[in-house]
């Protein structure tokens, strides 16, 4: 070994042990790549097997254990702990006649969509919203929220959360509402709050609804400025109809709330029915089909890569243009 490679190797040496990174010795850790990727996988998670799995826990688990029936949709990427996707999270819930999920708040921003719901209501900042199958109800970052039940049958939804992202960026914050009294009472009972999209809403809107396009077929957006890091559209898939490919950088959930169909993702077919929940990573090729029609709520990080101006989207098509000269569409 020559002394300038005695040396180069002593100053790298060094240098570590002090905590600095030498930018021509990294070892195999490039801080930036060519192209977007990531270890999350397409997936899916069957209604049928939360809805037993979530009965099972009404015999086994009290619910002062748990303070939520739950089940985290953890994405089976190699070493993933939590995470849904990158930066969102979905979760299966269920509230049984007579319980009370207390109300916190926290600095994550949160929704659910509502599968199975009779005498179910939630509080968001002393405003009660009853629940309704097709329903999607919003808890933005630090607003007051609590469940409760006065139906005979068992409450199901899907909750989606930027847990993930907060946790990356690490100004998390959780208070519990009051020691004492545990569950803010209402002040207002109304379906017409920025706090609720009502199914029956959402099907007028899609009725009227133009295919802007042909990779998201008939899409409607939701008004999420009160939690802008999520952006949340109903998607519908008339009979027949099929979606182009395409990939994005964004990272998309989506819960099926109506009919059934098929979403290829990455090569890979997973068919969907009702109450379903799967996600798409980020730059993955993905389409979207039915033969009877479905309608999916769709929960994605694109608003945030908007602002930060990181959002591209290209068709299968385009993908293999000289990327010298591509131009992406980069978005509202």
């Amino acid at each position: 070994m020559s002394t300038a490679t005695t040396e180069l190797a002593t100053l790298n040496t060094t240098a570590r042990g002090d905590h600095f990174t030498p930018g021509w010795d990294r070892q195999g850790n490039p801080p930036m790549w060519s192209e977007p990727k990531t270890s999350f996988v397409p997936y899916l998670w069957k209604s049928a097997d939360a809805y037993r799995y979530l009965n099972e826990s009404r015999e086994v688990v009290p619910l002062e254990l748990t303070e939520r029936r739950n089940l985290i949709l953890t994405n089976p990427a190699p070493g993933n702990i939590y995470p849904s996707v990158r930066t969102l999270v979905m979760a299966y819930q269920m509230v049984v006649p007579g319980d009370i999920a207390r109300t916190h708040r926290h600095a994550p921003h949160a929704g659910r969509v509502i599968l199975e719901s009779e005498g179910a209501f939630t509080v968001v900042n002393g405003v009660r919203i009853d629940m309704k199958p097709g329903d999607i109800l919003l808890t933005p970052g630090m607003h007051w929220h609590g469940h409760g039940h006065e139906g005979t049958e068992p409450a199901i939804w899907v909750d989606f959360l930027d847990i993930p992202l907060v946790q990356l960026l690490e100004p998390m914050y959780f208070e519990p509402y009051d020691d004492e009294t545990e569950f803010q009472m209402w002040e207002t009972i109304t379906r017409d709050s920025p706090f609720v999209f009502p199914i029956e809403k959402t099907h007028g809107r899609l009725a009227s609804a133009e295919i802007e396009s042909p990779f998201h077929g008939r899409r409607i957006k939701f008004d999420t400025d009160l939690m802008p890091t999520i952006g949340l559209y109903a998607v519908q898939l008339r009979p027949g109809e099929s979606t182009e490919k395409f990939r994005t950088t964004s990272n998309h959930q989506f819960v099926v709330i109506e009919g059934s169909g098929v979403a290829e993702i990455d090569g890979q077919e997973i068919p969907f029915e009702r109450g379903d929940a799967f996600v798409a990573p980020a730059w993955k090729f993905r389409s979207l089909r039915s033969d009877d029609g479905a309608i999916l709520v769709n929960i994605s990080d694109e608003p945030l890569q908007q602002y930060c101006k990181y959002f591209r989207e290209e068709s299968a098509a385009e993908a293999h243009e000289d990327t010298r000269n591509k131009a992406y569409r980069v978005g509202a």
